[in-house]
């Protein structure tokens, strides 16, 4: 299979993250923890705004409830509202269940089929295995589910049944659970494990053949996996430090990348698009 990149927008970020396909919008939305920004870009137009934010944000997602935003800043889950050209003033937080954890900060979160958020917190200097994952569900209740992760990424959730997959990145595994609307229903296990030569897998997103795809940090690509947790495809991208895919209905890939630890190279930073030049033909698909 063969693939072609093109960057979307000028927008470069010191820690890109978080990408989401807004399909009410058409249009990208992602972050800059480090540059503490807010990204939108419109992938048809190549048109981009920006937001300016007073503290470090992981992720951003819709409220599946409210026509307006749920992020994850340094310190808690809030809502906030975005216009174009005027700055965020309405942040209204929801809840901040690590304010005793003085160096952890929200980090990666995903909306899953029942409308909850899933919210994975990291110790912001990287020492410490204090990242923890919590469920917050529509009617406001904050629930911890696990401990002891160092920098939690994902979640994915199997669109073909109730499993969500979880990644602790330095340890090179994804872990999978079984959950349902009120969380988990299992313990983890280890679903992948990855060789240092092949980089530390970051964010993911299923595709519409059931496929997980994995960005993979200092691995400058992002691969696919099977059902079974085996590599049947990978695509090379032009910066060392892929972060996140995400997809959008109809099947268009974009990926969130790093300039942070690396050489400036004008794309390092930026977001792209993975244009597959033929069909994806795949007979594996997650359970």
């Amino acid at each position: 299979m063969s693939y072609a990149i093109r960057q979307i927008g000028d927008s470069t970020a010191i820690l890109g993250e978080g990408a989401y396909w807004s399909d009410r919008q058409q249009a990208l939305y992602w972050v800059d923890i480090k540059g503490r920004k807010i990204f939108r870009t419109d992938p048809a137009s190549g048109q981009e705004t920006e937001w300016d934010m007073a503290t470090e944000i992981g992720f951003i997602v819709e409220d599946p409830c409210r026509d307006c935003f749920l992020v994850g800043l340094r310190k808690g889950i809030a809502r906030i509202d975005l216009v174009p050209g005027e700055p965020v003033s309405n942040i209204e937080y929801l809840a901040r269940p690590e304010d005793d954890i003085r160096e952890n900060r929200f980090n990666d979160g995903a909306i899953d089929r029942f409308g909850n958020l899933w919210a994975g917190t990291m110790d912001d200097r990287e020492e410490q295995a204090s990242g923890n994952w919590w469920h917050f569900s529509g009617g406001g209740k904050m629930t911890r589910l696990l401990s002891g992760f160092e920098v939690t990424n994902g979640p994915a959730f199997s669109p073909i049944q109730d499993f969500v997959f979880l990644t602790d990145s330095p340890k090179r595994t994804i872990y999978r659970a079984a959950y349902d609307e009120r969380g988990l229903v299992s313990g983890l296990t280890e679903w992948a494990k990855f060789a240092g030569s092949q980089g530390y897998p970051d964010g993911m997103d299923f595709d519409g053949n059931g496929l997980l795809w994995v960005a993979f940090w200092d691995g400058a690509c992002v691969r696919a996996l099977d059902r079974d947790g085996q590599i049947i495809d990978e695509v090379s991208l032009p910066v060392s430090r892929p972060t996140k895919p995400v997809f959008a209905p109809d099947g268009r890939c974009f990926v969130t990348s790093a300039r942070v630890g690396v050489v400036p190279n004008g794309l390092n930073g930026g977001i792209f698009e993975i244009i597959p030049k033929d069909n994806l033909d795949c007979d594996k698909k997650l359970r």
